[in-house]
């Protein structure tokens, strides 16, 4: 019998939005793998999502943020990899500090690693300084980025990486049994995601929604992913006249009520790594709506098919599409029938296998 390829995760946290949701959905498919033993190494105690997976939380073993601490993290890890006969990383964290990441690259990284990407902000993933990018990103290193986009735009602006793919996020299946009880609207339009985020642009969104008068229909909007910031969309809102009918939630592990009983779902970000909550919207059979904005939107919807790919911060056509699909029910209707067939790309076992194949590989 072949032994089992020895794996292990490393992440920040696995609480808060879709990057954190990933790191749960995908650890959680790897525990279930037969061919491989993987661990997840947690830098900090934050759980806000449930994995399966054999976990070690550093922060429990060693609490505190001073630098000593920082240290005493590293040790273990490096530690931790050589008493285990670890044989591949799969680095999950941001990679905010170059130079931090080129001694990481040298003192923990000395093995087969696959350090994902999963945004177009390059710059969070160790690409600040081109000229250390050779350091961070050596031999050992294998980068998985999250869309084609991503992956093109490294290609051109980092020809020297050679070893690069794309590997698209897991779609959660298991949204389609949340059944929590949620007082919800009758009809809504929903935003999942980062509420307090620039990029997310949920303040034009709002706007936008009131542009619409879409409310005359009695159609709501909700936000979910509210963490107590932000006060002036709440504001912008009153403002608007709309309070009634805008409303935030705070975000939470079973969202896959929120989704299967929207009109549909909005993104209107300036720029996405992938575009997760529209991938979990299909899921629940709910069309989905997107600026065609850097990456993943164009990936995943399949226009006038599963969903509505607007022109890229085109704010009128958004409200116009906003308003014209939330009456026409024979249009949504079929969004909705094509919505699972077109994400299977995404599914649990399509997305382990392209893993397993770069894990032994390597």
């Amino acid at each position: 019998m072949k032994p089992k390829k020895r794996v292990v995760f490393l992440a920040y946290s696995m609480s808060g939005g879709g990057l954190e949701s990933q790191i749960a959905t995908l650890t959680n498919a790897f525990s279930k793998l037969e061919e491989v033993d993987a661990t997840l190494l947690l830098w900090n105690n934050e759980i806000g999502f449930d994995s399966s997976i054999s976990l070690i939380n550093l922060e429990l073993l060693f609490p505190g943020s001073s630098i000593w601490v920082k240290i005493k993290k590293y040790l273990f890890i490096k530690n931790y990899l050589k008493e285990e006969k670890i044989e591949v990383i799969i680095d999950l964290r941001h990679r905010t500090k170059p130079w931090l990441e080129v001694f990481l690259s040298y003192f923990l990284f000395t093995i087969p690693t696959i350090a994902t990407v999963h945004s177009i902000d390059l710059k969070a993933y160790g690409f600040q300084k081109k000229g250390l990018v050779p350091w961070i990103f050596n031999q050992n290193k294998h980068l998985v980025c999250v869309s084609n986009g991503i992956e093109n735009q490294i290609r051109y602006q980092f020809p020297q990486i050679k070893s690069v793919q794309t590997i698209y996020n897991i779609v959660n299946a298991s949204l389609v049994n949340s059944n929590i009880l949620v007082d919800l609207p009758e009809k809504y339009l929903l935003y999942a995601g980062r509420i307090h985020s620039p990029e997310k642009q949920v303040k034009e969104l709002i706007e936008c929604y009131a542009k619409s008068q879409v409310y005359k229909n009695g159609v709501h909007l909700v936000l979910l992913g509210w963490d107590g910031s932000q006060m002036e969309l709440h504001q912008l809102a009153k403002n608007l006249e709309i309070s009634h009918l805008v409303h935030f939630y705070p975000f939470q592990k079973n969202i896959g009520v929120f989704y299967k009983n929207a009109l549909f779902t909005l993104l209107c970000s300036k720029w996405e790594g992938f575009g997760l909550t529209l991938v979990e919207s299909l899921q629940c059979e709910t069309p989905v709506v997107s600026f065609d904005c850097a990456y993943g939107p164009s990936e995943i919807i399949i226009d006038g098919v599963n969903g509505v790919l607007v022109e890229n911060q085109n704010f009128d056509v958004l409200s116009k599409v906003i308003m014209e699909l939330s009456v026409n029910e024979e249009l949504l209707n079929g969004l909705k029938k094509n919505a699972l067939t077109s994400i299977e790309k995404f599914s649990e076992a399509t997305i382990c296998k392209q893993w397993m194949v770069l894990v032994n590989r390597l």
